[in-house]
């Protein structure tokens, strides 16, 4: 007869006559998967590590994490999300929909349109700062930034992943200082209009005044000319002296005068700009001084001079009135020695002109270029005190400045600078 099978018989004997292999390879797979078991929980434990560390740092932040799914068309937010918005961390999510709605008005347009385009490839990030409404019905500022993650099978964005960030106080900060800002450009502008009425008021009343002293000097010089000249041979000498004394001063307030009102007139008179050779003014500024000067030796040395765009008028008279400083301090030397040059440096060109003269004490620089300020008496040096005034004017005109270098008794150097 033959012998009968049944499965719990196969089953038992497939278990007694086990191969010994089989058994080893057993161990080794259970053994594997031990080793993958412990190794995916320690990954396990990373991942959480590592979120918890995201989450902490967000929160130190304070940015809030937001997520879209093109497929339900819902947006998701975070704990911290949520409470900004003013929800409660249990809230259901919305749809995209309901989450434009709460964008404020003025700023939906550009915030789709950002959006939007970021989807399509458009842009390469979509990073934008809008006004949202919260639960409360109040609107704050939120700094939103997101990221395409993951795609659907057709290449389209399936999910979206991005942050926002409360920046409510920053703009409100932003926008007080603007405020502070416009305060400050209408004070300076109305400021600035008062200033300058009031020097318009002054230099019509300095034009006036000298204008109208011409007159009565006038006077007092045909006046004096003609008593000298009738009664020449019977005026004691000491008349005579004191009727020179009178026409030098005649002559030197008129000097002042006309110096005044070539000061007043700086302000007024428009720059007619056109490229000037600096050479030559220079050269028709030392030869229409040096004329003054013909007893003295004179050594004049010309470095380059560039040329410049300028008002010629104006710059010949700055100009001349350096030329004759420096031929005036000079001229108790044997030999006028003065050297004009230049110097090219950061768009600008600093001219300058440099005597062998007195100089001056470098603590009275500050008195240089103001009206009637002098650093040496009338007897000294004649002259009125303007000159130096009217050079600096003219050169701020032109956007320029104006300073001098000196050693006392060792001469001085006087720049000034023009846009090139």
């Amino acid at each position: 007869m033959g012998k009968r099978f049944s499965v719990q018989q196969t089953a038992k004997t497939r278990n007694k006559n086990t191969n010994p292999k089989v058994k080893n390879n057993q161990k080794k797979y259970s053994s594997r998967l031990d080793h993958s078991s412990k190794n995916w929980n320690k990954t396990k434990l990373l991942l959480s590590e590592s979120e918890e560390k995201l989450k902490l740092a967000l929160q130190s932040a304070y940015e809030g994490i937001w997520e879209w799914n093109a497929e339900t068309n819902l947006v998701h937010f975070d704990q911290l999300g949520k409470i900004m918005l003013g929800y409660e961390t249990d809230d259901t999510d919305y749809d995209l929909d309901y989450w434009i709605k709460q964008i404020h008005p003025g700023e939906r347009k550009k915030v789709l349109k950002e959006f939007e385009g970021y989807l399509r490839g458009e842009k390469n990030q979509y990073l934008i700062e809008f006004r949202m409404m919260t639960k409360e019905g109040k609107y704050i500022w939120l700094a939103s930034s997101g990221k395409i993650i993951r795609y659907q099978t057709d290449g389209s964005p399936l999910l979206v992943v991005g942050i926002h960030r409360n920046i409510t106080d920053q703009k409100e900060m932003e926008e007080q200082i603007s405020q502070i800002n416009q305060l400050l450009e209408i004070k300076v502008k109305e400021r600035t209009k008062e200033l300058e009425l009031v020097n318009q008021e002054l230099e019509s009343f300095a034009y006036s005044v000298s204008h109208d002293l011409r007159a009565p000097l006038r006077a007092i010089q045909g006046y004096t000319n003609i008593i000298k000249a009738d009664f020449k041979e019977s005026l004691p000498d000491q008349v005579n002296e004191y009727l020179t004394y009178i026409q030098n001063n005649v002559t030197n307030t008129q000097k002042l005068i006309g110096d005044l009102l070539a000061f007043s007139r700086i302000s007024r008179k428009e720059l007619i700009k056109m490229n000037i050779n600096m050479h030559k003014l220079f050269m028709e500024a030392c030869k229409e001084v040096a004329g003054r000067y013909q007893d003295r030796q004179i050594d004049l040395i010309f470095d380059e001079l560039p040329e410049v765009l300028g008002d010629r008028a104006m710059l010949k008279q700055v100009v001349l009135n350096l030329i004759d400083n420096a031929f005036k301090f000079s001229a108790k030397q044997e030999l006028i020695t003065l050297r004009i040059g230049s110097i090219i440096e950061d768009r600008v060109i600093n001219y300058f002109v440099q005597d062998n003269g007195v100089g001056f004490d470098m603590k009275y620089n500050d008195k240089l270029f103001v009206v009637f300020q002098r650093l040496h008496s009338q007897k000294e040096f004649e002259g009125t005190g303007i000159g130096l005034a009217i050079v600096e004017r003219i050169i701020h005109k032109h956007s320029g400045r104006v300073w001098a270098e000196s050693i006392a008794g060792k001469g001085s150097t006087f720049y000034f600078s023009l846009p090139i």
